[in-house]
């Protein structure tokens, strides 16, 4: 753990911990005592040092004083992290893995909601259309524009124009500002401010 390599830098004990201290038991208790959390690590380095000066300061950080220290500081995180199982996690990942995939299977397309707000809103408003005529032209006409969920009302309107014969005109892309008008035009905003 790379953590208490940088940790040991700030002791306070008369007893210090060398990099040759961090025995794998020594890291195996902070490990089992944090799992491994940046901030657990660092609130129990410094409990661990607090106890020490208060106890007595030539006391040898090792494996059991971490474990005693967990364990007064933090009783019930200790618990916590004691019914841990790494299976059980596994399991909760997967099953949040399969809820994920099966809404996304689940949504209805962008096409599928805009023919059915189509047929709604069409047919709450005129008896003159079948309503397969409106899905046979709202197919159609999804398949040659470029509407998405958020075109709705447009693509209704554009649905009951070309069930009624009239033509319909395509969208408009939004013309792009040239870069030097642009820069013309940040000059300008920038001279008005000063």
């Amino acid at each position: 753990m790379r953590i208490l390599n940088a940790l040991i830098d700030y002791q306070w004990t008369d007893v210090k911990i060398t990099k040759e201290d961090l025995t794998p038991d020594l890291l195996k208790a902070f490990m089992d005592c944090t799992h491994g959390i940046i901030d657990l690590i660092t609130g129990l380095y410094s409990a661990l040092q607090h106890e020490a000066l208060i106890t007595d300061r030539k006391t040898k950080i090792n494996e059991f004083f971490v474990r005693k220290v967990a364990k007064k500081y933090y009783p019930n995180l200790m618990k916590t992290i004691d019914n841990i199982d790494a299976k059980d996690i596994c399991k909760q990942s997967d099953i949040e893995h399969e809820r994920t995939i099966s809404k996304i299977k689940n949504k209805p397309s962008d096409k599928n909601m805009l023919i059915k707000s189509a047929v709604a809103k069409i047919t709450a408003v005129s008896d003159n259309f079948k309503v397969s005529s409106i899905i046979d032209v709202s197919k159609e006409l999804y398949e040659t524009g470029n509407y998405s969920v958020t075109d709705e009302k447009q693509f209704t309107r554009d649905v009951m124009k070309v069930l009624s014969g009239k033509n319909i005109r395509s969208k408009k892309k939004p013309d792009r500002m040239s870069k030097d008008v642009m820069m013309q035009f940040l000059d300008n905003s920038t001279q008005d401010t000063n």
